[in-house]
């Protein structure tokens, strides 16, 4: 997905005239960048756009918003098939889908999750495999829970926010777990308009790597406000150095990973 190939795919979608798009977060955002930097208008056949396979951040959310003029919709599922939830019209709760399987939020104790805003790993036991079920499989996704009830009137448990897999959490030098949530997507990023792509990289506690790929208005202040942000949100408890890229790679059922974590977590240690 570059300049080159960015406008054939546009092209693409306004003669295939769909009404929804379903997409990876990251690559959607990469056509709303260079749609908004371009000023190309939106389809006028999407109605909305769904999201799936990765988190969907507020950022992206508002910048997908923005540019396709239309719903923004996010669901979570794994290919083990054992839960599924997502978004209904009326909130952005996921809501767990009962029919599809019994989903469980445990906490480091062990114990099932009660509090409103509380955090814990998702436990799920699906409905539908008949050849090899799953049992209370341990997800190792961590989401937060709500006490709520939606408008929708669907009588669903509802999330308030999926937080990623326990290889999503940064490990400070005093050893606390900070989630992507609380680093980052918690504040407002001026240089985040200004940046392509961006992934954190951990391999030793208390020490992140950031790679950048940046755009042409990207500059020092943009560093110095990434840096002081996320030093706002630890304390002291990070050491922070930059590394520019042309590109970050994909995995290999090509998604995005917004941190490589190379440490070893266990929730509730």
């Amino acid at each position: 997905m570059n300049k080159d190939m960015l406008p054939k795919y546009i092209k693409i979608i306004r003669k295939f005239n769909p009404d929804f798009i379903w997409n990876y977060p990251s690559a959607i955002t990469i056509l709303a960048k260079f749609m908004k930097e371009n000023n190309i208008k939106p389809f006028a056949s999407v109605r909305a756009l769904l999201c799936g396979s990765e988190n969907l951040y507020p950022w992206q959310r508002k910048l997908l918003e923005e540019v396709f003029q239309c719903r923004v919709y996010s669901w979570y599922g794994h290919t083990e098939q054992a839960v599924l939830a997502g978004e209904c019209e009326r909130s952005n709760y996921y809501h767990v889908f009962p029919e599809y399987g019994l989903t469980e939020l445990i906490n480091g104790n062990g114990k099932t999750v009660s509090n409103d805003g509380e955090m814990g790993e998702v436990v799920a036991t699906g409905f539908n495999n008949f050849v090899f079920p799953f049992i209370r499989y341990r997800t190792d996704d961590l989401a937060v829970f709500s006490n709520s009830k939606c408008d929708c009137g669907r009588n669903y448990s509802l999330v308030k926010q999926i937080e990623g897999r326990l290889q999503d959490l940064v490990v400070t030098k005093d050893k606390r777990y900070i989630t992507l949530t609380a680093l980052i997507f918690a504040q407002h990023f001026e240089s985040f308009s200004r940046i392509k792509e961006m992934q954190i990289v951990q391999e030793k506690e208390g020490e992140i790597k950031i790679r950048v790929v940046k755009s042409s208005q990207y500059s020092d202040k943009d560093e110095n406000e990434i840096m002081s942000k996320m030093n706002m949100a630890v304390g002291d408890g990070l050491n922070i150095r930059f590394e520019y890229v042309g590109y970050i790679p994909r995995t290999k059922s090509g998604k995005y990973r917004f941190l490589i974590q190379k440490l070893p977590i266990n929730f509730g240690d």
